[in-house]
Protein backbone atom coordinates (compact mmCIF):
# COMPACT_ATOMS: atom_id res chain seq x y z
CA UNK A 1 0.00 0.00 0.00
CA UNK A 2 1.48 3.44 -1.19
CA UNK A 3 2.24 5.83 1.31
CA UNK A 4 0.48 9.33 0.97
CA UNK A 5 2.29 12.09 2.54
CA UNK A 6 0.98 15.76 2.80
CA UNK A 7 2.51 18.15 1.27
CA UNK A 8 4.91 20.91 2.53
CA UNK A 9 4.17 24.41 1.25
CA UNK A 10 7.20 26.50 0.83
CA UNK A 11 8.99 28.74 -1.58
CA UNK A 12 11.89 28.87 -3.43
CA UNK A 13 15.32 29.43 -2.05
CA UNK A 14 16.97 30.45 -5.15
CA UNK A 15 16.07 30.39 -8.72
CA UNK A 16 17.84 26.98 -10.17
CA UNK A 17 16.64 26.05 -13.52
CA UNK A 18 13.45 24.05 -13.85
CA UNK A 19 12.84 21.41 -15.96
CA UNK A 20 9.68 21.53 -18.88
CA UNK A 21 6.40 22.45 -18.22
CA UNK A 22 4.02 20.05 -17.26
CA UNK A 23 0.59 20.63 -18.69
CA UNK A 24 -1.99 19.72 -16.12
CA UNK A 25 -5.18 18.32 -17.72
CA UNK A 26 -7.33 19.68 -14.77
CA UNK A 27 -11.61 19.31 -14.13
CA UNK A 28 -13.73 20.82 -12.27
CA UNK A 29 -14.72 19.01 -8.89
CA UNK A 30 -16.82 21.01 -7.00
CA UNK A 31 -17.80 24.74 -6.64
CA UNK A 32 -19.76 26.61 -4.00
CA UNK A 33 -22.06 29.56 -4.98
CA UNK A 34 -22.48 32.35 -3.13
CA UNK A 35 -25.40 34.82 -3.72
CA UNK A 36 -22.78 37.36 -6.01
CA UNK A 37 -20.21 34.66 -6.69
CA UNK A 38 -18.61 31.24 -6.60
CA UNK A 39 -15.59 29.43 -5.42
CA UNK A 40 -14.44 27.18 -7.83
CA UNK A 41 -12.37 23.92 -7.13
CA UNK A 42 -10.22 22.21 -9.84
CA UNK A 43 -7.94 19.07 -9.63
CA UNK A 44 -5.76 17.36 -11.75
CA UNK A 45 -2.51 14.22 -11.69
CA UNK A 46 0.45 14.87 -12.64
CA UNK A 47 3.89 12.90 -12.68
CA UNK A 48 6.61 14.75 -11.40
CA UNK A 49 9.83 13.62 -12.16
CA UNK A 50 12.57 14.09 -9.69
CA UNK A 51 13.90 18.48 -9.50
CA UNK A 52 11.71 21.45 -10.31
CA UNK A 53 8.96 21.50 -12.78
CA UNK A 54 5.93 24.25 -13.56
CA UNK A 55 2.67 22.82 -13.43
CA UNK A 56 0.27 24.91 -16.30
CA UNK A 57 -3.11 25.10 -15.70
CA UNK A 58 -4.30 27.02 -19.19
CA UNK A 59 -6.98 28.46 -20.08
CA UNK A 60 -9.03 29.29 -17.12
CA UNK A 61 -11.64 32.15 -16.89
CA UNK A 62 -10.10 35.87 -17.67
CA UNK A 63 -12.36 36.64 -14.25
CA UNK A 64 -10.71 34.35 -12.09
CA UNK A 65 -9.72 36.36 -9.00
CA UNK A 66 -5.93 36.26 -8.88
CA UNK A 67 -5.85 37.32 -4.86
CA UNK A 68 -7.91 34.43 -4.24
CA UNK A 69 -6.00 31.41 -5.68
CA UNK A 70 -4.89 28.72 -3.58
CA UNK A 71 -2.94 25.61 -4.18
CA UNK A 72 -3.07 22.46 -2.54
CA UNK A 73 -2.22 18.58 -2.93
CA UNK A 74 -1.01 15.22 -1.75
CA UNK A 75 0.98 12.32 -3.71
CA UNK A 76 2.82 9.04 -3.18
CA UNK A 77 5.97 10.87 -1.79
CA UNK A 78 6.88 14.25 -0.50
CA UNK A 79 7.23 17.11 -2.78
CA UNK A 80 6.84 21.22 -1.97
CA UNK A 81 5.13 23.41 -3.44
CA UNK A 82 6.74 26.75 -4.55
CA UNK A 83 5.58 30.10 -6.46
CA UNK A 84 2.28 30.45 -8.08
CA UNK A 85 2.53 32.69 -10.82
CA UNK A 86 -0.58 33.77 -12.95
CA UNK A 87 -0.87 35.51 -16.82
CA UNK A 88 -3.02 36.43 -18.77
CA UNK A 89 -2.76 35.20 -22.38
CA UNK A 90 -4.58 37.42 -25.29
CA UNK A 91 -5.72 35.50 -28.24
CA UNK A 92 -7.49 37.23 -31.33
CA UNK A 93 -10.59 34.52 -31.31
CA UNK A 94 -12.93 34.11 -28.43
CA UNK A 95 -11.40 32.80 -25.37
CA UNK A 96 -14.36 30.80 -24.25
CA UNK A 97 -14.08 27.28 -26.62
CA UNK A 98 -17.84 27.10 -27.05
CA UNK A 99 -18.36 30.56 -27.64
CA UNK A 100 -15.50 30.11 -30.11
CA UNK A 101 -17.56 27.18 -31.40
CA UNK A 102 -20.32 28.96 -32.57
CA UNK A 103 -19.12 31.78 -33.69
CA UNK A 104 -17.40 28.81 -36.34
CA UNK A 105 -20.75 27.75 -37.06
CA UNK A 106 -22.25 30.74 -37.90
CA UNK A 107 -19.01 31.84 -40.00
CA UNK A 108 -19.68 28.30 -42.09
CA UNK A 109 -23.75 29.13 -42.45
CA UNK A 110 -22.79 32.54 -43.68
CA UNK A 111 -20.55 30.93 -46.75
CA UNK A 112 -23.15 28.27 -47.44
CA UNK A 113 -25.88 31.04 -47.45
CA UNK A 114 -23.45 32.95 -49.85
CA UNK A 115 -22.88 29.87 -52.03
CA UNK A 116 -27.05 29.70 -52.12
CA UNK A 117 -27.25 33.03 -53.18
CA UNK A 118 -25.17 32.49 -55.80
CA UNK A 119 -26.85 29.53 -57.42
CA UNK A 120 -30.19 31.38 -57.08
CA UNK A 121 -28.48 33.96 -58.83
CA UNK A 122 -27.01 31.46 -61.74
CA UNK A 123 -30.49 29.75 -61.91
CA UNK A 124 -32.39 33.55 -62.26
CA UNK A 125 -30.23 34.44 -65.05
CA UNK A 126 -30.93 31.13 -66.82
CA UNK A 127 -34.65 31.92 -66.63
CA UNK A 128 -33.93 35.21 -68.02
CA UNK A 129 -31.97 33.93 -71.39
CA UNK A 130 -34.52 31.14 -71.57
CA UNK A 131 -37.42 34.48 -71.42
CA UNK A 132 -35.58 35.98 -73.97
CA UNK A 133 -35.63 33.07 -76.30
CA UNK A 134 -39.12 33.00 -75.99
CA UNK A 135 -39.85 36.30 -77.16
CA UNK A 136 -37.20 35.83 -80.19
CA UNK A 137 -39.55 34.80 -82.38
CA UNK A 138 -42.07 37.06 -81.98
CA UNK A 139 -39.58 39.54 -82.79
CA UNK A 140 -38.56 38.53 -86.10
CA UNK A 141 -42.08 37.45 -87.27
CA UNK A 142 -41.70 38.80 -90.58
CA UNK A 143 -38.42 37.23 -91.42
CA UNK A 144 -38.87 34.37 -94.15
CA UNK A 145 -37.24 31.74 -92.18
CA UNK A 146 -39.19 32.02 -89.42
CA UNK A 147 -42.33 31.74 -91.59
CA UNK A 148 -41.00 28.82 -92.78
CA UNK A 149 -40.57 26.69 -89.32
CA UNK A 150 -42.68 24.13 -89.09
CA UNK A 151 -45.51 24.14 -86.61
CA UNK A 152 -43.59 21.04 -85.19
CA UNK A 153 -40.49 22.72 -84.65
CA UNK A 154 -42.37 25.86 -82.95
CA UNK A 155 -43.78 23.16 -80.32
CA UNK A 156 -40.82 21.15 -79.72
CA UNK A 157 -39.21 24.71 -79.13
CA UNK A 158 -41.44 26.24 -76.57
CA UNK A 159 -41.30 22.17 -74.77
CA UNK A 160 -37.57 22.87 -74.55
CA UNK A 161 -38.46 26.86 -72.91
CA UNK A 162 -41.92 25.75 -70.84
CA UNK A 163 -39.44 22.74 -69.41
CA UNK A 164 -36.28 24.75 -69.03
CA UNK A 165 -38.34 27.49 -66.87
CA UNK A 166 -39.97 24.91 -64.70
CA UNK A 167 -36.64 23.33 -64.24
CA UNK A 168 -34.81 26.32 -63.00
CA UNK A 169 -38.17 27.71 -61.26
CA UNK A 170 -37.91 24.58 -58.99
CA UNK A 171 -34.56 25.26 -58.43
CA UNK A 172 -34.62 28.89 -57.31
CA UNK A 173 -37.63 27.24 -54.84
CA UNK A 174 -35.42 24.67 -53.57
CA UNK A 175 -32.34 27.39 -53.02
CA UNK A 176 -34.57 29.90 -51.10
CA UNK A 177 -36.20 26.94 -48.78
CA UNK A 178 -32.55 26.11 -48.05
CA UNK A 179 -31.65 29.47 -47.33
CA UNK A 180 -34.56 30.22 -44.98
CA UNK A 181 -33.38 27.25 -43.02
CA UNK A 182 -29.72 28.69 -42.92
CA UNK A 183 -30.93 32.31 -41.91
CA UNK A 184 -33.33 30.42 -39.11
CA UNK A 185 -29.88 28.31 -38.04
CA UNK A 186 -28.09 31.37 -38.05
CA UNK A 187 -30.95 33.16 -35.68
CA UNK A 188 -31.04 30.24 -33.51
CA UNK A 189 -26.76 30.34 -33.09
CA UNK A 190 -27.03 33.64 -32.51
CA UNK A 191 -29.29 34.05 -30.00
CA UNK A 192 -27.49 30.89 -28.09
CA UNK A 193 -24.55 33.06 -28.18
CA UNK A 194 -25.94 36.08 -26.91
CA UNK A 195 -26.71 33.45 -23.71
CA UNK A 196 -23.16 32.61 -23.41
CA UNK A 197 -21.15 35.34 -24.66
CA UNK A 198 -18.76 36.66 -22.45
CA UNK A 199 -16.59 38.84 -25.14
CA UNK A 200 -13.74 37.84 -23.80
CA UNK A 201 -10.21 37.09 -25.70
CA UNK A 202 -8.00 36.80 -22.95
CA UNK A 203 -7.90 33.87 -20.58
CA UNK A 204 -6.02 32.85 -17.47
CA UNK A 205 -2.83 30.74 -17.27
CA UNK A 206 -1.66 29.71 -13.46
CA UNK A 207 2.04 28.40 -13.41
CA UNK A 208 3.16 26.83 -10.64
CA UNK A 209 6.70 25.73 -9.51
CA UNK A 210 7.56 22.19 -7.37
CA UNK A 211 10.15 20.41 -6.78
CA UNK A 212 10.47 16.95 -6.16
CA UNK A 213 13.32 14.70 -4.43
CA UNK A 214 12.18 12.07 -6.66
CA UNK A 215 9.25 10.84 -9.09
CA UNK A 216 6.06 11.49 -7.35
CA UNK A 217 2.46 10.25 -8.65
CA UNK A 218 0.78 13.75 -7.33
CA UNK A 219 -2.83 15.56 -7.43
CA UNK A 220 -3.08 18.88 -6.88
CA UNK A 221 -6.03 20.91 -6.16
CA UNK A 222 -6.49 24.72 -7.72
CA UNK A 223 -9.44 26.63 -5.80
CA UNK A 224 -9.99 30.13 -6.75
CA UNK A 225 -13.05 32.80 -6.38
CA UNK A 226 -14.74 34.55 -9.90
CA UNK A 227 -17.63 36.53 -10.42
CA UNK A 228 -20.50 35.83 -12.64
CA UNK A 229 -22.23 33.45 -10.68
CA UNK A 230 -25.08 33.53 -8.46
CA UNK A 231 -28.22 31.80 -6.26
CA UNK A 232 -31.27 33.01 -5.34
CA UNK A 233 -33.46 31.28 -3.21
CA UNK A 234 -36.77 30.12 -4.03
CA UNK A 235 -40.05 28.95 -1.80
CA UNK A 236 -43.48 26.92 -2.03
CA UNK A 237 -45.34 27.14 1.01
CA UNK A 238 -47.92 23.96 0.86
CA UNK A 239 -50.98 24.21 3.27
CA UNK A 240 -52.91 21.17 3.53
CA UNK A 241 -56.76 22.14 5.47
CA UNK A 242 -57.85 19.33 6.70
CA UNK A 243 -54.19 18.05 8.43
CA UNK A 244 -54.12 21.71 9.47
CA UNK A 245 -50.19 21.70 8.45
CA UNK A 246 -47.84 23.79 6.21
CA UNK A 247 -44.92 22.13 4.07
CA UNK A 248 -42.74 25.41 3.13
CA UNK A 249 -40.07 23.22 0.39
CA UNK A 250 -36.52 25.45 -0.26
CA UNK A 251 -34.57 25.56 -3.42
CA UNK A 252 -31.91 27.31 -5.02
CA UNK A 253 -32.04 28.43 -8.77
CA UNK A 254 -28.29 29.17 -10.17
CA UNK A 255 -27.34 30.73 -13.01
CA UNK A 256 -23.58 31.69 -13.77
CA UNK A 257 -22.06 33.16 -16.83
CA UNK A 258 -18.04 32.05 -15.68
CA UNK A 259 -16.76 31.21 -19.14
CA UNK A 260 -16.61 27.82 -17.71
CA UNK A 261 -19.36 24.99 -17.51
CA UNK A 262 -19.76 23.25 -14.17
CA UNK A 263 -19.95 19.20 -15.40
CA UNK A 264 -20.75 16.16 -12.70
CA UNK A 265 -19.55 18.55 -9.67
CA UNK A 266 -20.38 18.50 -5.95
CA UNK A 267 -22.44 21.62 -5.60
CA UNK A 268 -22.97 23.84 -2.45
CA UNK A 269 -25.30 26.74 -2.16
CA UNK A 270 -23.67 29.17 0.58
CA UNK A 271 -26.07 31.72 2.38
CA UNK A 272 -23.19 34.08 3.39
CA UNK A 273 -22.40 37.46 1.43
CA UNK A 274 -18.45 38.49 1.15
CA UNK A 275 -52.86 37.28 -9.74
CA UNK A 276 -56.28 37.90 -7.68
CA UNK A 277 -54.71 39.29 -4.02
CA UNK A 278 -53.22 36.05 -1.91
CA UNK A 279 -53.20 38.35 1.19
CA UNK A 280 -55.78 41.12 2.30
CA UNK A 281 -54.90 44.48 2.45
CA UNK A 282 -53.43 46.08 5.13
CA UNK A 283 -54.52 50.14 5.00
CA UNK A 284 -52.28 52.74 6.84
CA UNK A 285 -54.00 54.51 9.91
CA UNK A 286 -56.23 57.32 8.66
CA UNK A 287 -54.87 60.81 9.97
CA UNK A 288 -57.37 63.43 10.59
CA UNK A 289 -56.25 67.21 11.08
CA UNK A 290 -57.38 70.84 11.83
CA UNK A 291 -56.15 74.58 9.79
CA UNK A 292 -57.13 77.69 9.86
CA UNK A 293 -59.92 78.45 7.59
CA UNK A 294 -58.29 81.60 7.01
CA UNK A 295 -55.04 81.05 5.10
CA UNK A 296 -51.90 82.58 6.87
CA UNK A 297 -49.87 84.80 4.71
CA UNK A 298 -46.44 83.04 3.51
CA UNK A 299 -43.40 84.66 2.07
CA UNK A 300 -42.74 84.25 -1.76
CA UNK A 301 -39.81 81.71 -1.29
CA UNK A 302 -42.04 79.77 0.98
CA UNK A 303 -44.39 79.80 -1.58
CA UNK A 304 -42.27 78.40 -4.28
CA UNK A 305 -41.13 75.62 -1.57
CA UNK A 306 -44.23 74.79 -1.00
CA UNK A 307 -45.44 74.61 -5.12
CA UNK A 308 -42.65 72.41 -5.42
CA UNK A 309 -43.34 69.88 -2.76
CA UNK A 310 -46.64 69.56 -3.92
CA UNK A 311 -45.95 69.16 -7.07
CA UNK A 312 -43.82 66.52 -5.67
CA UNK A 313 -46.02 64.67 -4.21
CA UNK A 314 -48.73 64.64 -7.28
CA UNK A 315 -45.80 63.17 -9.39
CA UNK A 316 -45.39 61.03 -6.73
CA UNK A 317 -49.10 59.46 -6.33
CA UNK A 318 -48.95 59.15 -10.11
CA UNK A 319 -46.18 56.99 -10.26
CA UNK A 320 -37.35 22.37 -13.12
CA UNK A 321 -34.69 22.04 -14.77
CA UNK A 322 -32.92 19.59 -12.07
CA UNK A 323 -29.49 18.75 -12.89
CA UNK A 324 -28.56 16.37 -9.81
CA UNK A 325 -28.18 12.68 -11.04
CA UNK A 326 -28.51 11.41 -7.49
CA UNK A 327 -28.74 7.63 -9.24
CA UNK A 328 -32.42 7.48 -8.00
CA UNK A 329 -34.19 4.10 -9.36
CA UNK A 330 -37.74 3.86 -9.52
CA UNK A 331 -38.66 0.50 -8.01
CA UNK A 332 -42.60 -1.53 -8.67
CA UNK A 333 -44.10 -3.65 -6.54
CA UNK A 334 -44.57 -6.91 -7.74
CA UNK A 335 -48.15 -6.99 -7.36
CA UNK A 336 -49.53 -4.31 -9.61
CA UNK A 337 -48.50 -1.55 -6.42
CA UNK A 338 -45.71 1.02 -7.29
CA UNK A 339 -43.52 3.28 -4.88
CA UNK A 340 -43.36 7.58 -4.90
CA UNK A 341 -39.97 8.58 -5.85
CA UNK A 342 -38.53 10.75 -2.90
CA UNK A 343 -37.18 13.63 -3.19
CA UNK A 344 -32.98 14.66 -2.70
CA UNK A 345 -32.67 17.39 -0.25
CA UNK A 346 -29.50 19.41 0.53
CA UNK A 347 -27.61 18.51 3.55
CA UNK A 348 -27.32 21.95 5.43
CA UNK A 349 -24.23 22.76 7.41
CA UNK A 350 -23.76 26.04 9.79
CA UNK A 351 -24.39 29.04 12.00
CA UNK A 352 -27.77 30.88 13.01
CA UNK A 353 -27.22 33.20 10.47
CA UNK A 354 -25.94 31.60 7.61
CA UNK A 355 -24.76 28.08 6.26
CA UNK A 356 -24.19 25.92 3.47
CA UNK A 357 -26.37 23.60 1.95
CA UNK A 358 -24.52 20.68 -0.02
CA UNK A 359 -26.58 19.22 -2.92
CA UNK A 360 -26.96 15.63 -2.79
CA UNK A 361 -25.02 13.65 -6.09
CA UNK A 362 -23.35 15.73 -8.59
CA UNK A 363 -25.13 18.83 -10.66
CA UNK A 364 -24.02 20.37 -13.91
CA UNK A 365 -24.36 24.03 -14.35
CA UNK A 366 -23.66 25.28 -18.06
CA UNK A 367 -21.88 28.73 -18.40
CA UNK A 368 -25.25 30.03 -20.39
CA UNK A 369 -27.11 32.62 -18.06
CA UNK A 370 -30.18 30.22 -17.77
CA UNK A 371 -31.35 29.31 -14.65
CA UNK A 372 -31.22 25.79 -13.17
CA UNK A 373 -33.14 24.55 -9.83
CA UNK A 374 -32.07 22.19 -7.31
CA UNK A 375 -34.03 20.78 -4.47
CA UNK A 376 -32.82 21.96 -0.99
CA UNK A 377 -35.20 20.95 1.36
CA UNK A 378 -39.20 20.76 2.95
CA UNK A 379 -39.91 21.62 6.34
CA UNK A 380 -43.40 20.38 8.02
CA UNK A 381 -44.81 21.74 10.94
CA UNK A 382 -48.04 21.96 11.91
CA UNK A 383 -50.31 25.25 11.74
CA UNK A 384 -53.05 27.08 13.44
CA UNK A 385 -55.58 27.80 10.39
CA UNK A 386 -57.69 31.50 10.86
CA UNK A 387 -59.39 33.86 8.60
CA UNK A 388 -59.09 37.70 8.44
CA UNK A 389 -61.47 40.42 6.65
CA UNK A 390 -60.78 44.10 6.23
CA UNK A 391 -64.52 44.76 5.43
CA UNK A 392 -64.30 48.45 4.90
CA UNK A 393 -61.67 47.46 1.92
CA UNK A 394 -62.46 44.47 0.84
CA UNK A 395 -65.07 42.57 1.45
CA UNK A 396 -63.59 39.10 1.25
CA UNK A 397 -62.20 36.93 4.09
CA UNK A 398 -58.61 36.39 3.39
CA UNK A 399 -56.95 32.47 4.90
CA UNK A 400 -53.94 32.65 7.39
CA UNK A 401 -52.06 29.82 8.36
CA UNK A 402 -49.56 30.65 11.29
CA UNK A 403 -46.55 28.26 11.73
CA UNK A 404 -43.52 28.22 13.73
CA UNK A 405 -40.30 27.73 11.02
CA UNK A 406 -37.81 24.63 12.51
CA UNK A 407 -35.47 24.47 10.29
CA UNK A 408 -31.91 24.43 11.60
CA UNK A 409 -30.48 27.43 9.15
CA UNK A 410 -32.16 30.89 8.56
CA UNK A 411 -34.35 31.16 5.16
CA UNK A 412 -33.23 34.06 2.84
CA UNK A 413 -36.03 36.18 1.91
CA UNK A 414 -37.33 35.57 -1.73
CA UNK A 415 -40.08 34.64 -3.68
CA UNK A 416 -42.46 32.16 -2.36
CA UNK A 417 -45.59 30.42 -4.43
CA UNK A 418 -48.30 29.91 -2.26
CA UNK A 419 -50.38 26.35 -2.72
CA UNK A 420 -53.56 25.46 -0.68
CA UNK A 421 -55.01 22.11 -0.52
CA UNK A 422 -52.61 21.26 -4.19
CA UNK A 423 -54.08 24.06 -5.92
CA UNK A 424 -52.16 26.98 -6.74
CA UNK A 425 -53.17 30.13 -5.63
CA UNK A 426 -50.62 32.63 -5.91
CA UNK A 427 -46.95 33.98 -5.31
CA UNK A 428 -46.08 36.41 -2.07
CA UNK A 429 -42.90 37.62 -0.66
CA UNK A 430 -40.74 35.49 2.17
CA UNK A 431 -38.90 37.96 4.26
CA UNK A 432 -35.46 36.77 6.24
CA UNK A 433 -36.91 33.67 8.45
CA UNK A 434 -34.86 32.50 11.51
CA UNK A 435 -35.25 29.04 13.47
CA UNK A 436 -37.99 29.41 15.41
CA UNK A 437 -39.59 32.11 14.42
CA UNK A 438 -43.55 32.60 13.32
CA UNK A 439 -44.57 32.92 10.16
CA UNK A 440 -47.77 34.22 8.63
CA UNK A 441 -48.81 33.36 5.33
CA UNK A 442 -51.90 34.12 3.65
CA UNK A 443 -53.47 31.61 1.46
CA UNK A 444 -56.00 33.99 -0.61
CA UNK A 445 -59.60 34.25 -0.06
CA UNK A 446 -61.70 32.08 1.91
CA UNK A 447 -64.88 31.77 -0.79
CA UNK A 448 -66.88 29.46 2.06
CA UNK A 449 -66.85 32.42 4.68
CA UNK A 450 -69.31 35.41 3.40
CA UNK A 451 -68.53 38.83 4.59
CA UNK A 452 -71.29 41.89 3.50
CA UNK A 453 -70.35 44.96 4.76
CA UNK A 454 -72.75 47.82 5.02
CA UNK A 455 -72.07 51.74 5.35
CA UNK A 456 -75.05 52.81 7.61
CA UNK A 457 -73.66 56.56 7.13
CA UNK A 458 -74.22 58.74 10.28
CA UNK A 459 -75.01 62.04 11.37
CA UNK A 460 -72.99 65.27 10.70
CA UNK A 461 -73.84 68.48 13.10
CA UNK A 462 -72.22 71.66 12.59
CA UNK A 463 -71.11 74.16 15.49
CA UNK A 464 -73.34 76.68 16.43
CA UNK A 465 -74.49 79.64 18.79
CA UNK A 466 -74.52 76.66 21.85
CA UNK A 467 -72.04 74.37 20.37
CA UNK A 468 -68.37 75.22 19.81
CA UNK A 469 -67.37 72.29 17.58
CA UNK A 470 -68.50 70.58 14.41
CA UNK A 471 -69.25 66.77 14.58
CA UNK A 472 -69.27 64.16 12.18
CA UNK A 473 -70.65 60.44 12.82
CA UNK A 474 -69.63 56.89 10.67
CA UNK A 475 -71.50 53.91 11.26
CA UNK A 476 -71.40 50.64 9.45
CA UNK A 477 -72.63 46.90 10.21
CA UNK A 478 -70.14 43.87 9.00
CA UNK A 479 -72.27 40.48 8.40
CA UNK A 480 -69.99 37.42 8.93
CA UNK A 481 -71.26 33.92 8.51
CA UNK A 482 -68.93 30.48 8.34
CA UNK A 483 -69.85 28.58 5.67
CA UNK A 484 -67.12 25.40 6.62
CA UNK A 485 -68.24 22.23 8.42
CA UNK A 486 -66.34 22.60 10.79
CA UNK A 487 -65.13 25.76 13.68
CA UNK A 488 -63.51 28.68 12.03
CA UNK A 489 -61.31 31.22 14.05
CA UNK A 490 -62.44 34.72 12.38
CA UNK A 491 -61.12 38.33 13.03
CA UNK A 492 -62.43 41.25 11.47
CA UNK A 493 -60.97 44.43 11.15
CA UNK A 494 -62.08 47.98 11.11
CA UNK A 495 -60.15 51.07 10.97
CA UNK A 496 -60.51 54.15 13.86
CA UNK A 497 -58.75 57.21 11.91
CA UNK A 498 -56.08 59.08 14.34
CA UNK A 499 -55.70 62.27 15.27
CA UNK A 500 -52.65 64.15 15.59
CA UNK A 501 -53.68 67.40 16.69
CA UNK A 502 -54.83 68.18 19.92
CA UNK A 503 -58.59 70.17 18.36
CA UNK A 504 -59.35 66.78 16.49
CA UNK A 505 -61.13 64.45 18.85
CA UNK A 506 -61.90 60.81 17.95
CA UNK A 507 -64.18 58.67 20.11
CA UNK A 508 -65.52 55.02 19.11
CA UNK A 509 -69.33 55.25 19.57
CA UNK A 510 -69.99 52.62 22.43
CA UNK A 511 -74.38 52.14 22.09
CA UNK A 512 -73.44 51.87 18.12
CA UNK A 513 -70.46 49.44 18.33
CA UNK A 514 -70.77 45.86 19.73
CA UNK A 515 -68.58 45.14 22.39
CA UNK A 516 -65.36 42.54 22.51
CA UNK A 517 -63.36 44.40 19.88
CA UNK A 518 -59.04 44.63 20.74
CA UNK A 519 -57.81 48.40 19.87
CA UNK A 520 -54.44 48.53 18.26
CA UNK A 521 -53.70 44.66 17.89
CA UNK A 522 -50.22 43.92 17.84
CA UNK A 523 -49.50 47.78 17.84
CA UNK A 524 -51.04 48.16 14.92
CA UNK A 525 -52.28 51.70 15.10
CA UNK A 526 -55.70 52.72 14.05
CA UNK A 527 -57.52 49.35 14.25
CA UNK A 528 -59.77 47.55 15.49
CA UNK A 529 -60.53 43.25 15.80
CA UNK A 530 -63.36 41.52 16.54
CA UNK A 531 -61.43 37.77 16.67
CA UNK A 532 -63.59 34.78 18.11
CA UNK A 533 -64.59 31.14 16.99
CA UNK A 534 -67.81 30.80 14.54
CA UNK A 535 -69.32 27.67 14.58
CA UNK A 536 -70.35 25.84 11.12
CA UNK A 537 -73.04 28.14 9.57
CA UNK A 538 -73.08 30.65 12.14
CA UNK A 539 -73.33 34.57 11.08
CA UNK A 540 -72.86 37.12 12.99
CA UNK A 541 -73.30 40.95 12.71
CA UNK A 542 -70.62 43.38 13.75
CA UNK A 543 -71.33 46.76 14.06
CA UNK A 544 -69.09 49.65 14.26
CA UNK A 545 -69.15 53.48 14.91
CA UNK A 546 -66.90 56.37 15.49
CA UNK A 547 -67.59 60.35 15.45
CA UNK A 548 -65.02 63.10 14.75
CA UNK A 549 -65.42 66.58 16.75
CA UNK A 550 -63.56 69.24 15.99
CA UNK A 551 -63.16 72.94 16.15
CA UNK A 552 -65.36 75.43 14.22
CA UNK A 553 -62.43 77.84 13.53
CA UNK A 554 -60.55 74.54 11.71
CA UNK A 555 -61.52 72.82 8.48
CA UNK A 556 -61.04 69.07 9.05
CA UNK A 557 -58.61 67.08 6.77
CA UNK A 558 -58.11 63.49 6.01
CA UNK A 559 -61.52 62.30 6.09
Amino acid sequence: MKKTFLIMLASFACPAAFGADIAAESKIDAVTVFPDRADVTRSAAAELPAGRHTIVFDGLPAGLMTDSLRVSGKGDAAFVIGSVETKEIHTTAPAVAREKEIRDKIAALRDKSRYIDAQIAAAETGKTFLQSLSRAPAAGSNDAKAAAVSPEAWQNAWRVIQNGMDSLGREVIDKQIQARAVTDEISALNARLREISTGRKSYKQVRVNVEAVKPVKARLALQYRIFGASWNPLYEARLDSARETVDIVQSGTISQHTGEDWNNVALTLSTARPFAATQPPVPSPIWVDARSKQPEPVAYGDTMTMARSAASSKKMMMMSNFAVDAGMEAETAAVGGSFDAETASADAVGTEFSGVFAIKGTANVPSDGAQYRFNIGTYPSKAEIRAETYPAADASAYLIATTVFNGELPLLSGDIALFRDGAFIGNSHLDMLRPNEKLHLAFGQDEKIRVTHTVLGGETSEAGVITRENRKEALSKTAVQNLHNRPMKIAVYEQLPVSRNSDVSVKIVKDKTTDGYVANPNDRIGLLKWESVWQPREKREIEYGYAVSWSKDKILTGL
